[in-house]
């Protein structure tokens, strides 16, 4: 690209958004002539817009997410930015080479001229001797750890410093270094050399949990990731019938018990759930988890739901009685996590009478994740079995309480009514509903209620959030919408802030030309500013920018 937007971001933003990017978190993203539009997929989705100009750098960017909305830049514009990057066709095209392919040129060396020049090159280069050897590691009849293990101290060993200390500006590189290495070493997991893998796994957990750290950006807990890839693929690559077959079931239980550091829960249930299937290992498994329900007090019985559920998808497996099953979870229905799944269980075997009793409990639970999912099946049950009544009072009890899927509801309870119907009741229904500001306005446009919307816009001051509506209300409110961004930077500029908040400001004043009679407006405005305020040269600057 012409413009390099990465200056524009915090380091751990930008990270962030390059990682939602790589890994697929960009949905949606359309391409109108220069300008993108795209949902980001995170905590919530966010829609994210990009306008760039003819050369290829950007004009204007907005997102609906809370960080941006304080004019700030966030990780879903990075992530647009990056998808945006690597899709659209304005960068000059590479002339093609005019040289052969190595594809080609290889098939015509002669074998052994080839394999001469591959071990001189190799004795030449140590990292190409050692990728040689990872991929070609069955061809070899001894390894030595040592060597891989030499190589995981060495990048430590750079990274750490005389301080004995990873810098928070070098802990993503650190994590990209060592997860890279792991990569080339995998392998090794299809090889007979499974034991070093096995080695090289313990050797880093271990080896992290005494490193000192920075780790404002979870970097330990993406090596951790990474290694637990790892060790899936071992366990996935080594037989039953192989010692270490059982080794590494220990080894799992055991970071149970006491993990070297701190790893996501999903990824160690992931291990002991989807791993090591054989009847064999699940009765280990389920002696291992009536340990752990014995040894839970029981004052934490209320809060503690792992072992409980580990032992009831381990009944399910081993094909204990339904009643066995049911009789067992009952015991523990105080535990919110345990209610859910006996609830979820209840459905699975058609005993809805019993499943909704349970639901109906959790939906006044405390908290809200067992309410939401249990709300979701009995809004599913009720539309499946064409219980119209009991639907609409669920979808109502559903608005009335935030939610973050209160829009998805909404449209769902009008879908319940006639359009005359509706038209009698939906300012009734929006009143009561408890929405958040993003569904509240998807609401407005839904129903068409244009001025409503432009009246929001008036009353808070959202233009981040106007930007995304812009195209809807521009024909309709084009002077309102001028109106509100001449004061919105008149207001802020009056006082300085640094380059961003001019930066800020010259993009409201690009938005402002595309406004009938808007180029006139703005560039009256800038002559006004650098007028009264000659000494700021940062303001000037970016200001004559809007002009170019």
């Amino acid at each position: 690209m012409a413009y390099n937007f990465e200056n524009l971001f915090p380091l751990s933003i930008l990270m962030r958004g390059r990682e939602y990017y790589e890994d697929g978190r960009v949905i949606d993203l359309e391409n109108n002539n220069l300008n993108f539009e795209g949902t980001v997929s995170g905590t919530f989705d966010y829609q994210v817009i990009i306008e760039y100009n003819s050369t290829g750098s950007f004009d204007d960017m907005s997102c609906t997410c809370p960080y941006a909305e304080d004019h700030l830049y966030c990780k879903h514009m990075a992530a647009v930015l990056y998808a945006a990057e690597n899709t659209k066709d304005i960068t000059i095209e590479k002339p093609k080479s005019s040289h052969e392919s190595i594809e080609k040129v290889i098939v015509k060396i002669d074998v052994n001229e080839l394999r001469e020049f591959l071990v001189k090159i190799m004795h030449q280069n140590e990292l190409l001797t050692k990728n040689f050897k990872n991929y070609f590691s069955h061809y070899f009849d001894t390894i030595s750890t040592s060597e891989y293990i030499n190589q995981i101290d060495m990048i430590f060993s750079n990274y750490l410093g005389y301080n004995q200390f990873i810098e928070y500006h070098e802990a993503y590189d650190f994590y990209h270094e060592l997860s890279n290495y792991f990569k080339s070493v995998s392998n090794l997991a299809y090889s007979k050399h499974k034991r070093i893998v096995f080695e090289l796994i313990d050797y880093t957990l271990k080896k992290l949990a005494f490193v000192d750290s920075d780790d404002s950006l979870a970097t330990t807990v993406d090596i951790a990731d990474t290694l637990m890839d790892l060790l899936e693929l071992l366990i996935n690559e080594t037989d039953p019938s192989n010692e270490l077959y059982n080794e590494l079931f220990q080894y799992v239980l055991a970071l149970y018990k006491e993990p070297y550091i701190y790893m996501y829960d999903h990824r160690w249930d992931a291990l002991f759930n989807d791993f090591f299937l054989e009847k064999e290992y699940l009765l280990k498994k389920l002696d291992f988890v009536d340990d752990e329900i014995e040894d839970i007090p029981e004052d934490k019985k209320k809060y503690i739901s792992g072992p409980y559920i580990m032992k009831f998808d381990l009944i399910k497996a081993l094909r204990y009685p339904v009643q066995d099953v049911i009789d067992f979870m009952s015991e523990y229905l105080e535990n919110g996590d345990v209610a859910l799944r006996l609830a979820q269980f209840y459905f699975e075997i058609e005993m809805f009478c019993e499943g909704i009793e349970i639901f109906n409990g959790l939906k006044d639970s405390n908290f809200n994740r067992y309410g939401n999912i249990a709300k979701e099946y009995l809004i599913n049950y009720y539309t499946k079995h064409n219980k119209k009544d009991l639907l609409i009072k669920e979808i109502m009890g559903s608005l009335i309480r935030n939610n973050s899927d209160n829009y998805k509801y909404y449209l769902l309870l009008k879908k319940q009514y006639d359009v005359d119907e509706w038209q009698q009741i939906r300012k009734d229904v929006i009143k009561k509903t408890n929405l958040q500001v993003t569904d509240y306005l998807k609401i407005l446009v839904e129903e068409e209620m244009y001025e409503e919307l432009m009246v929001y816009f008036e009353d808070n001051f959202q233009l981040d959030l106007l930007r995304s509506y812009g195209k809807i209300l521009k024909d309709k409110y084009p002077e309102r919408i001028l109106k509100l961004y001449e004061k919105k930077c008149k207001k802020m500029v009056q006082y300085t802030n640094g380059r961003r908040h001019y930066m800020e400001i010259a993009m409201y004043l690009k938005r402002m030309r595309k406004y009938p009679k808007g180029i006139k407006l703005v560039d009256s405005l800038i002559d006004q500013w650098l007028h009264k305020y000659k000494r700021r040269r940062a303001m000037k600057e970016e200001f004559l920018k809007v002009r170019s």
